[in-house]
């Protein structure tokens, strides 16, 4: 597997991720905590590369 196709299958992951109730109240979560976007993003693609590795569930 090439970066090009990594990325695409972690950026699937995390979309697919993102649709789930419990993934959307935790990054709403965190945003009312005051994180950014970007450090709510950042948490949902290590979660989506976790779950890829077995690491996460």
């Amino acid at each position: 597997m090439n970066n090009s196709e990594a990325y695409k299958l972690i950026g699937e992951r995390a979309a697919e991720m993102a649709k789930d109730s419990k993934i959307q109240d935790e990054m709403m979560k965190q945003i009312r905590a005051g994180k950014t976007k970007e450090q709510v993003e950042q948490w949902l693609y290590m979660y989506a590369i976790g779950t890829l590795c077995g690491i996460s569930k």
